[in-house]
């Protein structure tokens, strides 16, 4: 996937309509064969690109949701040190100059953070910083979550041609 395929090769919009209307496997075989206008299938890999970097921005929210759990289920346990989920450094520094192979390739690491100050057990887990973070995160799917039904609508809209 890394070669950019070339402009794929299309009848035109007006034989496209009018295929619609005839009918008959005959009559629309002959559209096809008549001349043909290239079309710039940029919008197409810039929508796929999209899609697997919302889908990887999922993936790590579901993550980072799993690992505040554990740390809020965790909170009176002795000794237990706060987990975090390591992602969004390594992502930004590919951001702007990797392809979206590259950005949806960045796994997230689940890493001993450390909370705040050690209480008396041994125990760092501050809950409510964890149920700030858990806040902040369910924010951020459900923003991810719209932006990629915002995309699958466009792409549904674009094949249905409403």
């Amino acid at each position: 996937m890394s070669a950019r395929a070339g402009p794929a090769e299309l009848p035109s919009a007006r034989h496209w309509h009018e295929a619609v209307r005839l009918s008959g496997f005959a009559q629309r075989r002959s559209l096809l064969n008549r001349e043909t206008v290239t079309a710039d299938t940029t919008i197409m890999d810039v929508q796929a690109s999209q899609l697997q970097v919302l889908s990887k921005l999922l993936d790590v929210a579901n993550l980072r949701h799993r690992v505040i759990a554990q740390n809020i289920a965790n909170v009176n346990t002795p000794g237990y040190h706060r987990l975090g989920v390591s992602f969004e450094e390594a992502f930004t520094k590919k951001l702007g100059t990797a392809p979206a192979q590259e950005l949806s390739a960045i796994e997230p690491k689940v890493l001993e953070t450390g909370g705040g100050a050690p209480r008396a057990d041994g125990n760092d887990v501050d809950m409510d910083a964890e149920m700030g973070r858990l806040t902040k995160n369910a924010l951020l799917h459900n923003m991810f979550t719209q932006i990629l039904a915002g995309n699958v609508a466009t792409m549904r809209s674009a094949i249905t041609g409403r």
